[in-house]
Order: C-alpha cells, then sequence, then structure tokens
C-alpha cells in the first residue's frame, strides 16, 4: 500500500509536489466555504506548503480546474439562486450567473497562480494514447471514475502526492495526504 498521510500531521518541504484535488479547493475558496475541522487541516496544511521556508510545488489539471469551475457556479445556484432560477441552464443566462462566474474564475485563476499545470500527456501521440488506456482500464475495473483516473496517472507520471478528502481514491496506488478517515481505517 503506498504511503498515507494524515494532513494534520503532514508538514511538506521544499521538495514534497502536492496536486490538490477539486474538493479541498472547494472547501477553501467555493462560493460557501464551511468552516469545520477539515477546513482549518486543510487551510493550514496549505498555509504550510506556501510558507516561504518551504514553497512546496503544488500541482492541478484542466480538469480540476473545470470540476472546480462547474461544481462552484452549480454550488451558488443551488444555495442562493434556485428559488429564482429552478433551471441551470436558465441561471446562466442571467445577470447573477455573471457575478457567480466572474467570482468561480477569480478563484480558478488563483489556483493557478499557486500551482503547476499537470497531465499524464506530453506532447507524443503515443504517451497519450497510453495514459487514456490505463485511466480507461482503471475505469473498468469499477472503483474510480474517469477523471480521478486521469488525476491519478498524472501524479504517477510527475511524482506528486494527491491532497484529497475524496473517498473514492482510498485504493488508489500513489500517496495521499488527506483528513478523510476512511484512508486510515479501513475494514
Amino acid at each position: 500500500m503506498p504511503k498515507r498521510s494524515f494532513a494534520e500531521n503532514f508538514f511538506p518541504t521544499g521538495d514534497d509536489r502536492l496536486f490538490i484535488d477539486t474538493n479541498i479547493w472547494l472547501k477553501l475558496h467555493g462560493p460557501s466555504p464551511f468552516e469545520d475541522k477539515k477546513f482549518r487541516v486543510y487551510s493550514k496544511l496549505l498555509g504550510r506548503a506556501l510558507d516561504k521556508n518551504v514553497r512546496a510545488k503544488l500541482g492541478t489539471s484542466l480538469s480540476v480546474i473545470s470540476e472546480f469551475i462547474n461544481r462552484f457556479c452549480r454550488d451558488d445556484w443551488k444555495s442562493n439562486y434556485f428559488s429564482d432560477f429552478p433551471d441551470y441552464k436558465i441561471f446562466r443566462a442571467s445577470a447573477e450567473f455573471a457575478m457567480t462566474a466572474k467570482t468561480a474564475v477569480i478563484a480558478a485563476r488563483g489556483i493557478l497562480a499557486c500551482s503547476n499545470v499537470i497531465s499524464f500527456e506530453d506532447g507524443s501521440e503515443t504517451a497519450s494514447r497510453a495514459g487514456i488506456e490505463a485511466c480507461l482500464d482503471a475505469f473498468l475495473s469499477g472503483k474510480i471514475d474517469f477523471n480521478d483516473a486521469a488525476i491519478v496517472e498524472a501524479c504517477r507520471k510527475h511524482d506528486y502526492t494527491l491532497v484529497t478528502d475524496d473517498g473514492d481514491f482510498v485504493d488508489v496506488d500513489i500517496p495521499v495526504v488527506s483528513a478523510n478517515s476512511k484512508f486510515f481505517f479501513q475494514k
């Protein structure tokens, strides 16, 4: 089993490469950040990683930014605008959506400002096909969705540790930092 580290006790170094999953970014920078114990744990972890004396490398991907933007807008719609716009597509044509989208883009640009964008692709068709095939095989196992498989492949290729609260990653074969007890207390 690959290394699992509890987020509260993880102190990154300048040599660490941390891929921050969408659920962490949403917890910290979503439309309604929920300040619970995990919020504080992940906020402190990111603070330690970005400390000027540490400067761990953070990673993200197109799929994380895409999921962040889409979930940010949908979560804001459900929380604040559903009663006025019961259809999300109608909401997207509204002035209210324009404000939500602008806020989501500002947050996404903040993620990009402190992260390297990584992928399992390296520009060659052979590597791209091999990465996609690996994701398809992982998806076929039924244990992980396709986008999560792409994150695992990118982390594996670039030697990143995944920081996530998503229990769907419990069985992955890469290092993980989490505050989710499922990673530490499996049956």
